[in-house]
Order: C-alpha cells, then structure tokens, then sequence
C-alpha cells in the first residue's frame, strides 16, 4: 500500500462525495469512463475504479487482474472537510485527485482535441476531415471518445449489444435497447409507414405552396427564418395534430436545445425538457376534455397506442414527440443545406428544375458531402478496442456521421456529390436497428419544400455578404443565408 493515494472528495454533479484509492507512481495519463455508479479510471499502466459513495471505493492494484476488484472502506472523520485526502509520504509530489476548486481527475486527462474550439465550430467539415486523417479515435473532455472512420462507426451501429444506445433521460425508441427498443419501434411504425406518408403528403405539399409567396415580396430573402424553419416546424405540427401557430414555440424550443447541447448546461436542458412537456400535456389536456375519438390525429393515435398490451404514458408520449420535434431541427438543417448546394451550383439548380425526379438521389448525396447532424452516441458495455485505443466499459463514444459520410476509403472522390452514386453506404440517416425510423418523413419534408421553391422561382443564387452563416455543433446546418429570388 505505500505506492497509494487514499482520497474522499466530490464528484461533479453528484450528491454525495465519492471514496477511493488511487495507485500513482507513474501518473501521466488518465481515462475515466463511466459504468452505472462505477468509475473506471487508468493512471500509467493500472487500471483502478472507484463507486459514488459516502465510505466505500473499489480499486485494482497492480497485479490484480481487471475483473478483480478489491473492495475497501475509508473513515472520513480522520480526514480534512470538502476536499478530504491522505498522501503517503513517498508520493507528496503527485497531484491531487481532486482539489478546493471541485476539478475532478477528467478534468486533467488527456484531450486528442476540443470539439468546442473556435477553429472547429468555423469549419466543422474541414476539422472532422482532419480528425479522420489525424486521429480517428480520438478523446475529449466534452465529447469522450469519437469516431470519425466510417467502418469504425459501421462496426459500432453492427453490434449493438456491446454499443447501448440506451440514455440517461427516457428517449422512445432511439434511447432504447434490446429487448425494449423492437416493441415501441414496432408500434411506432404505423404513424411513419408508406401509407401513413401518402395520407400525409397532400397537407404538406399545402404548407409549402403556402409558405413560398411570402418571401417572394422582396428580390432578397434570409431564407432560413422566413421559409425552411416555418415550413418544417409547420409541417411537423400538421403532422401530429398541433395547432400550426405553435411552430414558433417550437422553434425557440429547439434553438435552446441546441444552445444547451453545447454548453453542457443541465439546468437549462431540464428547464427545457419541463417546457416541452407542458407544450404536450396541453394538447392531451384537450384530447381527454374532448374525448380522445373525436380527432383523428397522430396525437390522439398515441394516446390510445399500446406497447406490451400496455398504453402508452404520458411521459412515453412527450419523449416520443420530443424526439420528432428535435429530428425537426435537423430536417430544417437539410433543407437549408441542399438548398445552399443548388444555389451554388446553378447548373444541377437547373437540371432538376427540368427533371424534378432527380431530387430524390440529389438529396442523399448533397447531405452525405455536407451531413446536417453531427453526431450521436453510444455507450460501451464492455472493454472494447477501436482503431487501437483501449476504451473501458461505461464510456461514452461518439459517432461522428459527418465525417464517416466524406471518408475517402468508403467513397470515391468523396468531397465530390456524384448523382449516380450508390447510396448503399451513406450513413445520412444512420444504420443497423436504430436507423432514423422518421427516414420516410424527413425525405418528404425535404422533397416538398425544395420542390415548392423550385416551382415557385426561375432561379435563387446567394447574396455574397456575409452569408450563409453556419449553425454549430450539434448542428451543421444554417443559422442564416440570404438568398435572390427570381
């Protein structure tokens, strides 16, 4: 024991301190990843753990094979208050786990990069490309590990037992595992089927052929706010049988969401989570005052699903619901990126104006080149290895689809959009059992409104200053592009 550290301190975001024993003697490189309440940590070549608790940590020593964790108790009232540590003495050089400000060991771990750096949010495309190149398992602070290798992402969506999709906050079914995920996916496959999308199309195509006059009162237009977020949020309520005017609340919902996603703010996102529920209980309120039969809508279908012979509960129906509108977001943000593409590139603007049933596979292939979702992650559930790094059970890791999406050793000329390319190995809308199950949905909402501005305009071309305007993680899309109609 005299090459140990014992230590009490807090854990960020925890409730109580959390106890443990720390082996130091080469401390130069540090991993934490969570599994439930056990974090696995390696400093040097040991690999230790320690459980959120008030008296009780685990560790394996040097020596100790991994599985073989050695339990042990610390008394706490021997120790000094808030940051509470023993240094043998032969170790007083080493640095504390934790100190007064609250820094944890992930504070000080290595970082392969910052996905919150200046440099990456100006131009995320370019810096996830060089992340592949460079390091394509790589670890951050912010993000934990990332992929950016197409196959090492395919391989991930390919075994979902050793990758959880499953999340902290109830997310139905893309939060889901087996045998969980399959049921409520199965009852959701109703409202997204062909059938379901043909009933649907006419009251989307009416949105779209709505929404283009108004931005045609001027030669110049800021195209984002005044058509593609309108339409799609729109859209998504005509969809689930919402009031239309509620797209606006919808909107400044979804931009907050954005907003807390990169700022990591938990407060902000359960502010967030609570107004979406409320948007949700009002229209069940109504439902039930009215009689859930009385309306025909996506809604009141919901309320009356069952998953297991069991309905579905309130609180299933705002994760589901808050899933689509979220997925709205990155409808707008696919909108607004094909959009951009045909605006500089007049020569396919005009090829699909006179063959309209190229828009289908142009979709595809301009998002793959220039993908409207960053990432989504997942959870390993076992120690598992990728591209060489060793990565513990509980980590996190993201998947970064832009990047796979414009991986040279997948596609041909990869930066390049090619119409006739087979679209076998595009990740736009994910793989495996968690591929994006609103896929029908997001592809008619794109269709319709690019068809309606096509239809309605001769030409649109960006106005150069200062525009487009790029939205950041986890978005690529568009914050602002102004475009000239004519």
């Amino acid at each position: 024991m005299r090459d140990l550290i014992h230590f009490e301190g807090f854990v960020r975001g925890a409730q109580k301190p959390a106890t443990g024993i720390v082996a130091a003697d080469s401390v130069f490189r540090h991993e934490i990843a969570r599994q439930r309440s056990v974090h696995f940590f390696t400093i040097g070549d040991r690999r230790l753990a320690y459980v959120l608790s008030d008296e009780t940590g685990i560790m394996a020593a040097k020596g100790i094979e991994e599985r073989s964790l050695v339990l042990f108790r610390l008394r706490p009232k021997h120790l000094p208050n808030r940051v509470r540590m023993l240094l043998l003495p032969s170790l007083e050089q080493v640095a504390p786990l934790y100190t007064a400000k609250g820094e944890t060991l992930s504070d000080r771990q290595h970082s392969d990069w910052d996905p919150r750096d200046d440099a990456v949010l100006s131009d995320q495309r370019r810096a996830y490309d060089e992340m592949r190149d460079r390091c394509p398992v790589a670890r951050s602070d912010f993000l934990d590990w990332s992929l950016f290798n197409h196959k090492h992402i395919k391989d991930v969506l390919a075994d979902p037992k050793a990758y959880s999709s499953a999340s902290r906050h109830r997310a139905i079914p893309n939060g889901m595992d087996e045998p969980e995920h399959t049921p409520y996916r199965l009852v959701l496959d109703q409202f997204l089927d062909v059938k379901a999308m043909t009933v649907f199309e006419p009251h989307c195509r009416r949105i779209a052929a709505d929404s283009v006059p108004s931005i045609r009162a001027s030669d110049t237009v800021e195209i984002v706010s005044a058509f593609i977020e309108p339409f799609s949020l729109k859209s998504l309520c005509a969809f689930i049988g919402w009031p239309l005017d509620t797209w606006d609340h919808l909107r400044g919902w979804l931009h907050g969401n954005q907003q807390a996603a990169l700022s990591s703010d938990r407060a902000a996102g359960m502010s967030l989570a609570a107004e979406y529920a409320g948007f949700v209980m009002k229209e069940i309120d109504v439902r039930r005052n009215e009689g859930v039969d009385m309306r025909n809508d996506l809604t009141s279908g919901l309320m009356t699903a069952e998953v297991n012979k069991t309905r579905l509960s309130d609180d299933d129906i705002v994760s589901i619901l808050r899933n689509w509108t979220a997925g709205h977001g990155t409808v707008a943000a696919g909108i607004g990126l094909v959009i951009l593409f045909l605006a500089e590139h007049e020569e396919l603007q005009q090829q699909i104006r006179n063959d309209p049933a190229m828009l289908p596979a142009a979709i595809d292939e301009i998002l793959r080149v220039d993908g409207p979702l960053v990432a989504n992650r997942r959870t390993a559930t076992r120690d598992v290895q990728i591209g060489g790094q060793e990565i513990a059970a509980g980590s996190k890791i993201t998947l970064m689809w832009i990047a796979a999406n414009r991986d040279e050793e997948t596609f041909d000329a990869a930066y390049e959009v090619q119409l006739d390319r087979d679209p076998a190995e595009n990740l736009l809308f994910g793989w495996g059992i968690h591929v994006c199950q609103g896929i029908r949905l997001a592809r008619l909402e794109m269709r319709v409104a690019i068809e309606a501005l096509l239809a309605q305009t001769t030409r649109f071309q960006l106005v150069a200053v200062d525009s487009p305007k790029r939205d950041i993680y986890p978005s690529n899309g568009l914050a602002e592009m102004t475009l000239r109609l004519s």
